[in-house]
């Protein structure tokens, strides 16, 4: 309801200027050259010249407003990018956009198809839909030929996807990351999601070995007894062991050494490096630099969670090399443009928690919420065996 009004205060505004205009057009032609008020016919040729060129504009905004141009050009890139033509080379184009009023969010795209069957255009336009920033519903004919209603959200207001220990894409698209970033202020659900996440790489990764350093010790403290848990003043000993192991793997080229996946998870990060004297933040800083940079190959993965991800709690270019961040909760401004800077303006500010956005290689963003697990007892107990490898 809201969008409609805004549309039509628009053409309201336009047509109380352009009555404004035409009624004191008399203060406009005096300064026009005197040549053009000779003949009456002249006067009368002036004035349907100004009446034309204020339908134009007219008649060009009621066309912006009923198919932005933006992302009508956002169509058209997607669609040759992806191949998606008749046999004569022709792509489908964006004819106009409208509110779905079933939909909260929701909009009626109408496309001019150009003779490609539906079933190949539904499963083309749905696997791009996020190049077109969409979240489909579905696809249909439309009343008139050659025409096509598709049905879809913004992907900024989508129905978020549910990262689960049932979930298989999201599975095996975190078991590819080499490294993952977590933030999310306090109450945002980053504790939480980060013990899924350990749970889904303890049950799809065979012999996989967990290490969590926790300076705050608040994460899974159930596990605190086990070999490989660091927390408090111990959350450094649990780093150094790790980046033994690093740099051991790093020089001997053990391909079967390499093969057994070991993760590092460290909580509370950026805590941890505020608690250091200078020299020993700087050296921490340079070991996680090191590992996050190198760790691909040698089967070791490294989670890092923290509140806020400012540069200073790493060196130079290291945080750049995290191939997956989730984002839980409401981002500041200042977030989204270190990290989301080109998908900030997709990023809605109304995230209940464990609700957030998922950002995979710096190029496939969307909306995720952790599931939320009836029975933590279990999940707990699919994490101990790899906290003791």
């Amino acid at each position: 309801m809201k969008r409609n009004i805004v549309k039509w205060l628009l053409i309201v505004v336009y047509l109380i200027i352009a009555l404004a205009v035409w009624h004191n057009r008399d203060v406009i032609y005096p300064h026009l050259p005197s040549f053009f008020f000779e003949t009456t016919w002249f006067v009368y040729f002036v004035d349907a010249v100004l009446f034309t060129f204020i339908m134009t504009i007219f008649v060009c905004l009621v066309q912006v407003l009923r198919c932005p141009p933006l992302e009508k050009l956002r169509f058209q890139k997607v669609f040759r990018r992806i191949g998606l033509h008749n046999k004569l080379g022709e792509y489908p184009a964006l004819l106009s956009r409208k509110i779905d009023s079933q939909k909260p969010h929701g909009y009626i795209y109408k496309l001019q198809n150009v003779g490609i069957k539906m079933d190949i255009l539904d499963n083309m336009i749905c696997s791009n839909e996020r190049s077109l920033h969409l979240k489909v519903n579905h696809i249909e004919y439309g009343k008139k030929a050659r025409t096509v209603l598709l049905y879809a959200v913004p992907d900024k207001y989508a129905k978020p996807e549910d990262i689960s220990l049932d979930n298989r894409a999201y599975e095996e698209m975190l078991c590819k990351l080499p490294n993952l970033l977590c933030i999310g202020q306090t109450g945002s659900g980053k504790s939480y999601a980060l013990s899924v996440i350990l749970a889904i790489y303890a049950r799809a990764i065979p012999d996989v070995s967990i290490t969590i350093s926790d300076y705050k010790h608040s994460l899974l403290t159930q596990l605190a007894r086990t070999q490989n848990y660091y927390g408090y003043d111990k959350a450094i000993e649990g780093i150094s062991l790790f980046y033994e192991e690093f740099k051991e793997r790093l020089a001997n080229h053990d391909l079967e050494r390499n093969k057994r996946v070991k993760i590092l998870l460290i909580d509370e990060y950026s805590a941890l490096i505020g608690s250091q004297d200078k020299k020993r933040a700087e050296e921490l800083k340079t070991m996680i630099g090191n590992m996050l940079l190198m760790s691909r190959s040698l089967g070791l993965k490294i989670i890092i969670g923290m509140q806020t991800a400012h540069s200073e709690n790493f060196k130079t270019g290291a945080r750049d090399q995290f191939h997956g961040i989730l984002a839980l909760g409401n981002l500041s401004k200042e977030q989204k443009q270190m990290l989301f800077s080109d998908y900030k303006e997709k990023m809605n500010d109304h995230n209940s928690v464990g609700e957030g956005y998922l950002l995979i290689n710096g190029k496939d963003i969307e909306r995720v919420k952790i599931s939320k697990i009836k029975d933590m007892e279990s999940l707990i107990e699919i994490i101990r065996p790899t906290m003791s490898r």
